[in-house]
């Protein structure tokens, strides 16, 4: 019982002489606030930039959602058919990639923007409308079937596209150069195992 009753008395003689040095130093107390509040400020805009840490200059990509990839039901996954002689299979050594290849017939889906052009990743903007049709060209499926999971700039004028067929859950990895003047033109594409984890 005495114990208690020192304790609550420290505590009431910390808390008036916390409050008499609040009204002496009232610049000093305001400052403290605002250093914390600058923190608490400071902490948050850093984990919101850990979450985006993959955003370059051109807006928001795609990241993937490794746990929607991982808890995906397996289904077959029928190998792209390749008879074309217009389509080279090149060699890979990367463990993840079933096959890879290019088509020399591949065209630059048409435009309709104007130069100098800027890559801007936002979803409703007409380079991701552009891209997702480039997408379906390079794999042949259409696009309301192609998921994009991750969208990246390899360079000012090459992007790279992680994305899978919804019907199948086959998983793709598709470059995309930008053609002064004429659009997004795919250069080379790849069959996953699965998507990466991180890239």
């Amino acid at each position: 019982m005495y114990k208690h009753i020192k304790k609550e008395k420290i505590a009431i003689k910390f808390l008036g002489k916390m409050s008499h040095w609040i009204k002496n130093n009232k610049k000093k107390f305001y400052l403290i606030i605002i250093c914390f509040c600058f923190l608490i400020l400071l902490k948050s805009w850093l984990i919101k930039q850990d979450e985006t840490r993959y955003l370059e200059i051109g807006g928001p990509k795609i990241t993937l959602d490794s746990s929607q990839s991982k808890s995906a039901k397996k289904k077959s996954k029928p190998k792209i058919t390749k008879t074309n002689e217009s389509i080279v299979q090149l060699d890979n050594s990367d463990k993840n990639i079933i096959s890879t290849w290019k088509n020399t017939q591949w065209k630059p889906v048409e435009t309709k923007q104007e130069e100098p052009h800027y890559t801007n990743f936002n979803s409703d903007s007409t380079d991701r409308i552009e891209m997702k049709q480039a997408f379906s060209n390079a794999l042949a499926i259409e696009d309301k079937l192609i998921e994009e999971w991750w969208l990246d700039s390899v360079s000012s004028n090459e992007i790279v596209g992680y994305l899978s067929n919804k019907s199948t859950d086959q998983y793709f990895k598709v470059h995309l150069r930008w053609l002064k003047d004429k659009g997004w033109q795919p250069t080379v594409a790849s069959e996953l195992i699965k998507l990466p984890d991180t890239y």
